[in-house]
């Protein structure tokens, strides 16, 4: 793997272990903290496998420059539908 993967793969373990010591007595932070867990653990076992930054769809790596964003991300498309979550057309 690619030693700018690497450091993102090195980053998300640092934010498991910064993760891992926040606590929230709020319901909806805490599940949002649990969830982040569950998707940088996920990222995790699929670096250990090998297949860190492999869209999970076409079976294609995903470009640093999305990873680098989006650490977390499963396919190439994740990106996008982020960036355009919430977001109004201005007509």
């Amino acid at each position: 793997m690619d030693e700018r993967y690497n450091s993102i793969v090195r980053d998300l373990k640092t934010s498991l272990q910064e993760l891992k010591r926040n606590h929230s007595a709020n319901e909806l932070v805490q599940k949002l903290i649990e969830d982040e867990k569950a998707d940088i653990e996920y990222a995790l076992r699929k670096a250990k496998d090998q297949e860190f930054g492999r869209c999970e769809i076409s079976g294609e790596f995903i470009p640093f420059e999305i990873l680098s964003k989006m650490p977390t991300a499963k396919t190439i498309h994740e990106l996008q539908s982020w960036v355009t979550f919430g977001k109004k057309t201005l007509h």
